[in-house]
């Protein structure tokens, strides 16, 4: 192996390990800063695969007859977490969001495909729940709430908010309004944001968006001074990540303040077993539970797009990460180049 300081780094396969050997010999990672470079590398095959790509870079992919266009699932998703607790409390209920009916409602005023073609196109698939598809051995298993604004304004109905004569509902003096929070570096959440308040308001929600700095964002996020956010979490392999999230009393990232004692236990049995059966149901009850509690509205699952050269066969990418197959990569018979040839014992 050698790394130098300008970022490159050469694995070589290792022939001895007890799982067999990769089947190329090498593998040689450079960083970019920029993703034109590399594409250019790519296309002269210099470089064999270029990830992550950003959408604008599709069409010269597409275009390319020496590469080709790979997208990959990932563990990875976009949603919009509410505050349970008053803004600043940790006790205290939101005078809003603290009610599971308000929450419910919201969830199912939103259409959330169309916010994820509006906004990602096909890049991206709707995600449901706090365990991404990838991570779910039955991976439709889990059941999202409906898209139904008559439901919605029935629920809202139920919690006493009653529609006034602007158009936005109230309880008593307390108007149903909600501060969308969200980070002035993302232009796709700000759009997300946008896309929310015209949904809400046909059920009588209000819906203002506060375009924040990341650091003053951050702060706000870590003092509870908030009633939604925007944001992004990537979910452990093993699935460790949900006591970070959806725990009670997490002190990490449960920005939320979201708490249930049932699915705390079922977390812990989750992620104590080793028993397949009984840990495929316990990810979909776990999964369906906090979907259930509506603690947020979950969008998109990322999906991770690469430029692969047609001389290099990745099989199917993994959820886990492009790098999780590496050593069964290849090059299609034929093909290799002197630079793929270190004389190393072949794979047997």
């Amino acid at each position: 192996m050698r790394w130098t300081a300008d970022g490159r780094i050469e694995l070589i396969a290792d022939t001895a390990n007890f799982r067999g050997r990769p089947t190329l010999d090498r593998v040689v990672y450079e960083l970019f800063q920029q993703t034109g470079p590399a594409l250019v590398r790519l296309a002269s095959g210099e470089t064999d695969f270029v990830a992550p790509l950003l959408a604008q870079s599709l069409p010269d992919v597409a275009a390319s007859t020496t590469a080709r266009l790979e997208r990959y699932p990932s563990l990875r998703y976009q949603l919009l977490t509410f505050n349970l607790r008053r803004p600043g409390s940790k006790r205290d209920p939101h005078p809003v969001l603290g009610d599971a009916r308000v929450r419910r409602a919201l969830s199912m005023a939103t259409n959330t495909e169309r916010i994820v073609r509006a906004v990602y196109d096909t890049i991206g698939r709707v995600a449901v729940g706090p365990i991404p598809r990838g991570a779910r051995p039955v991976p439709d298993s889990v059941r999202a709430l409906p898209f139904d604004t008559a439901a919605a304004k029935a629920l809202l109905d139920s919690a006493g908010w009653q529609p006034g004569a602007d158009g936005v509902r109230r309880r008593g003096t307390e108007r149903l309004r909600v501060e969308l929070l969200v980070p002035g570096v993302s232009e796709n959440r700000q759009r997300i944001a946008v896309l929310l308040q015209d949904q809400w308001r046909v059920i009588g929600a209000e819906a203002t968006v506060q375009v924040s700095e990341v650091d003053a964002l951050v702060e706000r996020l870590s003092q509870g001074r908030f009633d939604a956010v925007t944001n992004g979490w990537t979910l452990s392999p093993g699935l460790v990540g949900l006591r970070q999230v959806w725990r009670t009393n997490a002190v990490e990232s449960n920005y939320g303040r979201y708490g249930n004692a049932t699915v705390d236990a079922m977390v812990d049995s989750l992620l104590d077993t080793f028993d397949a059966t009984r840990r495929a149901s316990l990810i979909r009850r776990v999964a369906q539970a906090i979907v259930d509690d509506a603690p947020a509205i979950w969008l998109v699952e990322d999906e991770v797009l690469a430029g692969v050269h047609n001389r290099l066969d990745i099989g199917t990418p993994s959820p886990l990460g492009w790098w999780n197959d590496l050593a069964s990569w290849s090059v299609k018979p034929g093909q290799q180049l002197p630079r793929d040839r270190l004389g190393l014992p072949s794979a047997r």
